[in-house]
């Protein structure tokens, strides 16, 4: 099963996005990319 990271690009994109482009994929959240991924959610 293949992660995907939770990146600055990502968190523009949104999650669901990446859910919708990769159903399978596992979401993975980087410790230092939580801070930005909760300020632009």
């Amino acid at each position: 099963m293949s992660k995907v990271y939770i990146t600055k690009r990502n968190c523009l994109n949104g999650v669901d996005v990446i859910k919708r482009y990769a159903p399978k994929a596992e979401i993975v959240e980087e410790e230092e990319f939580l801070p930005l991924f909760t300020l632009t959610h």
